[in-house]
């Protein structure tokens, strides 16, 4: 009689990676019906990476290869807007938080919240009547939700292009959202 024991191996199926990340910011604001004028202004994200993608695609396929992943950033981001013709910039700590499918190994759908907590004072805009004063733009903080869609090339690059909607008001008696598209690229490297 023949008796085969095997060891069971403790195989981690999650790659862990991390790196930095710069982009473009297009954004504006919603519903601003009460202006004549509001353009979109270009600005910067710039920051670090948190990528964990965990399974495999099929028994064959390398570790961390699975369908689904999370994805945790943490960028400094200018958004703001031309409202009848002052700019009003706005610089933000922006931390989005994002689950992600992956269509194929390189192609991926994220969605997600994000956190952002307002770094600067944007002043004052004047409308007729009414003086709306920033500087307490809803304590500084604003929750936006994400849809997007990346690629990740061989060696770590990835880009992305996503929306990010802004869900709170800017101010108690001003109630502009946050409307940014954003293009971005990233080089991760594996932990």
């Amino acid at each position: 009689m023949f008796i085969s024991q095997t060891g069971a191996q403790n195989v981690s199926t999650t790659v862990v990676k991390v790196g930095p990340k710069i982009g473009l910011n297009v954004s504006d604001f919603r519903k601003t019906q009460d202006y004549e004028s509001v353009s979109m202004k270009l600005g910067e994200n710039i920051g670090a990476v948190l990528n964990i993608r965990w399974g495999q695609r099929h028994l064959n396929s390398d570790v961390g290869t699975g369908y689904f992943g999370f994805q945790q950033e943490m960028l400094f981001s200018t958004q703001g807007a031309s409202v009848d013709g002052t700019p009003l910039k706005l610089n933000y700590f922006v931390v989005p938080m994002l689950l992600k499918f992956y269509a194929t190994e390189n192609a991926n759908l994220e969605m997600g919240p994000q956190l952002a907590f307002m770094m600067s004072k944007p002043g004052l805009i004047d409308k007729e009547q009414y003086t709306y004063d920033l500087e307490n733009l809803g304590a500084g903080k604003d929750i936006a939700f994400i849809v997007g869609f990346g690629y990740d090339f061989i060696e770590g690059l990835s880009i992305n292009a996503r929306y990010c909607m802004g869900l709170s008001e800017l101010a108690k008696n001003l109630p502009w959202k946050n409307n940014v598209f954003q293009i971005s690229l990233s080089w991760l490297l594996t932990l």
